[in-house]
């Protein structure tokens, strides 16, 4: 069994949209609802926990009383959110999914990996030629071959993730896993991902999920 914290309070100024990127609908529906609605039809799935910003948190309650556990405030930096929603978990598995990623893969090779190692995380390897830059001109090639793009959920041994923000000093990470294997030096299983997993980020995304999701 499992908690899935989902953190919903980013501010996703990239998007121009005049509210939460997570709020923003497709084909009728909010975004975040399509990953809730994946980890409320898991049995293994424990409870919900999704991290809104303050000032949201009482549409957030409301708009998904259905499929989440409990909604919890998040705090200044994603560190921070994440946490938020540890100190509320009851179980001893925990899965970290950004709220901007509708598109959940099959978690069944994620969970045995997090079962197997204490940490594990979704990726997809890097298949364009990568090359480094100075200003506008092109200096080398970077060799793509040991690269790869992280996705969530990522999955951990909830008392790993408590110990790496125990000592986490004042580093900001962008992902558990960067935190996982830079505090604690604990290896992090990598698992095959999937390119539907994609990111609201920008304006254009919203013509790609319109097509990826059902």
């Amino acid at each position: 069994m499992y908690t899935a914290i989902v953190v919903a309070g980013g501010a996703g100024n990239r998007t121009g949209f005049p509210h939460n990127k997570v709020l923003h609908e497709i084909h009728g529906k909010p975004l975040v609802a399509y990953a809730l609605e994946t980890f409320k039809a898991d049995a293994d799935c424990d409870e919900i926990i999704l991290v809104a910003h303050r000032d949201e948190l009482d549409t957030m309650a409301s708009v998904f009383a259905e499929l989440v556990d409990d909604v919890v405030p998040g705090g200044l930096t994603r560190q921070d959110s994440v946490m938020s929603g540890l100190e509320r978990a009851r179980s001893e598995m925990v899965l970290i999914h950004d709220g901007a990623r509708p598109f959940v893969p099959p978690l069944a090779p994620l969970k045995k990996a997090a079962l197997d190692e204490g940490a594990a995380t979704f990726a997809m390897p890097v298949v364009e030629t990568i090359k480094r830059i100075d200003g506008d001109t092109v200096i080398d090639d970077v060799d793509r071959r040991d690269l790869v793009l992280i996705q969530t959920p990522q999955a951990f041994s909830r008392s790993l993730l408590v110990d790496a923000y125990a000592h986490v000093a004042d580093r900001v990470y962008t992902c558990e896993a960067g935190l996982v294997t830079s505090v604690l030096h604990h290896p992090v299983k990598v698992v095959q991902g999937d390119r539907r997993n994609v990111k609201l980020t920008t304006p254009e995304d919203v013509a790609l999920l319109e097509r990826i999701l059902p």
